[in-house]
């Protein structure tokens, strides 16, 4: 709070033809956001969103035939926390206000000696706020169309994969389906589109799914008797038995990316790992007797020989070609979601709603807020995407504090996945943690700029 007494009588003084040199404080105390605004004849000149260890910044001169109206309005919380980006705030003429409002003001009118409180929100009723928009990320906003995967009952969904430029494959107990989108247009489509496949996949369906970067636009699919197949350009080739299959209903699949020599991993639900290369399969880890991951495993490929994985009781384990190593910190509770952004980490979520980040060839929480539980994390720019009960998800990024709500999915959100252009999918249902349901997709499109 200091810091914003110190500087704002030098500030304001920009805005007066007077000498004035020293100006009354503000009634500021207990507040932990404010955001000081300037207005001459109801028109906002500028807008600046402070946090409490924000000094206030400077401000140009405005001159005029009328003096400035001040005005700060204060919030009762930090500003991040309501989703508002801190900062010098960005005017846009006739744009719809889109809050949120200040919970009281204070306005300073010529001659400029007393501080006033204000039973009227004045131009805070007519700022456009920026938000969040895009999850901090470059993006002016999203629009959200949903689309629901047909007869996707019993077992729910088991895998997406990438189908090509804007689309994605997912698979549930019934069928393979393609979620995309016209790309022009930057809209989803409203049905989800079944495509050839395999035709004993109602015996024995794709449990995992992964796309091959290295020959760009195919995908490798696993199905539940241990067959190895390879999908490009829409045709099915067998390549492989999986030699020590158990019969899986639930499996995961991750391999290398283009930078590197080809690897493909599967994780089955009885937590046993097999690597296949151009040589055939090989084990990777083969516990001592099977485990239980149900529909909680996860695996993600880190580098040539390595992957990470979510075991049994939600630990993060560590694998390489004859080393297990148990990376869980004790305060972590059960690991629920496992996710990667290149370049910037591996990321976990737990069931204490906190998210964590490779470090080291470890994990440390960050310092973003618990959103218990968290129930999907997905790679996202510079950074990612974490939560999802109830829909709601928040944004990480390094230097960036984290956004509050920014979307809401019609349900609890199991999985993310970004397309090449942009695009987010949510893959939500109503019946997570419960009987399989129906799954709804809910596609976030980057409007144009």
């Amino acid at each position: 709070m200091e810091g914003w007494r110190r500087l704002l009588p030098w500030a304001l003084g920009l805005l007066s033809c007077q000498a004035t040199t020293a100006w009354p404080d503000p009634a500021i105390d207990g507040t932990v956001g404010l955001i000081f605004l300037i207005e001459r004849n109801d028109s906002i000149l500028e807008a600046h969103a402070l946090n409490s260890d924000q000094p206030l910044p400077s401000v140009v001169q405005h001159g005029g035939e009328t003096d400035p109206q001040i005005w700060i309005g204060l919030y009762d919380v930090p500003l991040d926390q309501v989703g508002v980006v801190p900062g010098k705030l960005t005017l846009r003429p006739n744009a719809d206000p889109s809050g949120p409002l200040p919970a009281r003001t204070l306005r300073l009118s010529p001659p400029y000696t007393t501080w006033a409180p204000s039973d009227q929100l004045g131009p805070f009723e007519r700022l456009e706020i920026p938000r969040f928009a895009g999850f901090c990320a470059p993006y002016e906003g999203y629009e959200t169309a949903v689309t629901p995967i047909p007869d996707s009952t019993g077992t729910g969904l088991l895998y997406t994969t990438y189908a090509r430029f804007g689309s994605m494959l997912v698979g549930n107990e019934v069928g393979l389906w393609e979620v995309g989108g016209d790309y022009a247009n930057r809209k989803l489509g409203g049905t989800a589109t079944p495509t050839t496949a395999p035709a004993d996949l109602v015996e024995h369906p794709f449990v995992a799914a992964h796309w091959d970067a290295q020959i760009g636009g195919g995908q490798w699919f696993y199905q539940a008797d241990g067959r190895l197949w390879l999908n490009t350009m829409g045709q099915f080739k067998f390549v492989a038995t999986h030699p020590a299959t158990q019969g899986a209903t639930r499996a995961w699949m991750s391999g290398s990316d283009e930078h590197a020599g080809f690897e493909l991993f599967i994780l089955d639900e009885h937590g046993l790992v097999y690597r296949y290369d151009d040589s055939g399969f090989s084990p990777w880890r083969v516990p001592s007797q099977p485990e239980d991951l149900g529909d909680r495993g996860a695996l993600i490929w880190v580098g040539p020989g390595e992957v990470w994985m979510l075991g049994e009781g939600g630990r993060v384990l560590r694998l390489r070609a004859s080393e297990e190593l148990d990376i869980t910190p004790s305060e972590l509770t059960r690991a629920t979601s496992l996710s990667q952004a290149r370049g910037v980490g591996v990321f976990v979520g737990d069931e204490s709603g906190h998210a964590w980040r490779s470090v080291g060839g470890g994990l440390e929480r960050l310092n973003a807020p618990a959103l218990p539980p968290v129930t999907a994390v997905g790679a996202f720019g510079q950074g990612y995407l974490y939560g999802g009960k109830d829909g709601r998800l928040r944004y990480y990024q390094d230097g960036l504090p984290g956004c509050h709500d920014p979307i809401d999915a019609p349900n609890t959100v199991f999985r993310v996945s970004t397309l090449f252009d942009g695009e987010i999918l949510l893959f939500s249902s109503s019946s997570y943690g419960g009987p399989p349901g129906p799954i709804t997709i809910t596609g976030l499109i980057p409007k144009a700029r």
